[in-house]
């Protein structure tokens, strides 16, 4: 082996290198031959006295007069890395585990006596305390007793602040709850803007009000791609019933927000109720499962359409 080239003898050892070793090599990066790395590793790890002389150098280390603030800075931090041993890490690991083990000590030991000197106390010390407050209150006025009514109406005083904090969800959420008409919650539904002045203003039936209505709205959230590629915000999902020259057909369907019609059917719909749509003759038929004509429509030409103009504190 100390017969090889000192290519081989370089790559042997710069491979060998690791810990404190490895990071001096790292940062010297530019030793590229055999005996100036040789004499340098010597150097620094084999004198007694190195880390002195870092610190001794370390010490002394001035900015030049032509040298940048990165240039020095960078040489100060070499310094203070070829000065870390492996003895002076464990030190100040060992230091700083004893701190810690001080300081969790600490806090162990003045645990019982956080409660008095906070301003968060729990219930239960206020109600330990506050009997005690009663308790002195009748020693100091043995004469004074007040019957057991007394006693009780001020236990119910002082139970009253414990039920808020237990039992939040018992407060009224109709600020979250969305509009039964929209489905915004920036408003109440008998305020909606698009509240039907008669029968039920949730289905839009005449022979029944709200409180009756058969329709439960499914909520769940999504958003759906038109043929336009514009979006589609999906809130929630209601039965209907739709009648063709009356004959009933339901469906479960989605409900937008953004919309200009009231209903647009699609392919679920035709498919379930055997559609057959003739844009030649302007008519739409419903067959069975014979293929027989159940009820035909005509087209109807719809209106002009007149929708509102709203601000966006009126939506």
């Amino acid at each position: 082996m100390i017969s090889a080239p000192d290519e081989i003898l370089l790559c042997m050892c710069t491979a060998k290198l690791d810990g404190e070793a490895k990071r001096w090599y790292e940062d010297n990066m530019s030793l590229t031959h055999w005996e100036t790395l040789k004499s340098a590793l010597l150097e620094r790890f084999t004198t007694s006295d190195s880390s002195s002389k870092i610190f001794e150098q370390l010490k002394e280390r001035k900015q030049k007069l032509d040298e940048t603030i990165t240039s020095y800075y960078d040489a100060v931090i070499k310094l203070c890395q070829s000065a870390r041993t492996t003895q002076a890490f464990l030190k100040v690991a060992k230091d700083e585990q004893e701190l810690q083990e001080e300081n969790s000590t600490e806090q162990e030991s003045t645990q019982p006596y956080l409660p008095f000197i906070t301003n968060t106390v729990s219930t239960t010390s206020k109600k330990i305390q506050t009997g005690r407050d009663f308790y002195s209150q009748q020693r100091s006025n043995p004469r004074r007793q007040e019957p057991h009514h007394t006693v009780t109406y001020y236990t119910r005083r002082e139970q009253q602040p414990n039920r808020q904090p237990s039992h939040p969800w018992t407060q009224p959420d109709s600020q979250h709850r969305p509009c039964s008409i929209c489905q915004r919650i920036n408003h109440r539904t008998n305020v909606c803007y698009y509240k039907k002045s008669h029968g039920c203003y949730k289905c839009g039936q005449p022979d029944h009000q709200i409180r009756d209505c058969p329709q439960n709205f499914i909520y769940k959230s999504k958003l759906h791609k038109s043929a336009n590629c514009s979006s589609i915000n999906i809130i929630g999902g209601i039965e209907l019933e739709i009648k063709i020259q009356g004959h009933k057909t339901y469906i479960l369907a989605d409900v937008a927000t953004n919309l200009i019609t009231d209903l647009l059917l699609g392919n679920d719909w035709i498919y379930a109720n055997n559609v057959i749509i003739d844009s030649p003759h302007q008519h739409i038929f419903l067959m069975n499962e014979n293929r027989k004509v159940i009820v035909s429509t005509p087209f109807i030409k719809p209106k002009q359409l007149r929708l509102p103009v709203l601000l966006t504190e009126e939506i």
